[in-house]
């Protein structure tokens, strides 16, 4: 997402107020959100704004990013946390096989 020229929590705000009931198609992939805010919120400085600017931008990144207000707190107290927001993956565990193709063939 390109949001170079929304530098400020004011302008932030005023493109908030004017988008309306606009609807906003982010990027399918997970890890390239999570970047995005993670630089959104670097750039804007979030940890250091008032409590008004901070659900300005908050509600920023619920708009831009389609994800919900927990989801976005969550990756803020990542943020927060770690200094970066990380997709992780985790594999599901599976029990192993029983019958293989063959037996059941049979």
């Amino acid at each position: 997402m390109n949001d170079s020229h929304l530098v400020s929590v004011s302008q932030i705000d005023n493109f908030l107020k004017h988008s309306g009931q606009l609807a906003f198609k982010a990027s399918a992939c997970r890890s390239d959100k999570y970047a995005w805010i993670s630089t959104t919120l670097s750039k804007l400085r979030y940890f250091r704004l008032r409590k008004k600017d901070k659900s300005v931008v908050k509600n920023y990144l619920i708009k831009m990013t389609g994800y919900s207000d927990s989801q976005v707190k969550r990756l803020i107290g990542w943020q927060k946390k770690t200094g970066r927001i990380v997709c992780y993956s985790t594999k599901r565990h599976t029990f192993p096989t029983t019958y293989t193709p063959t037996d059941i063939a049979r």
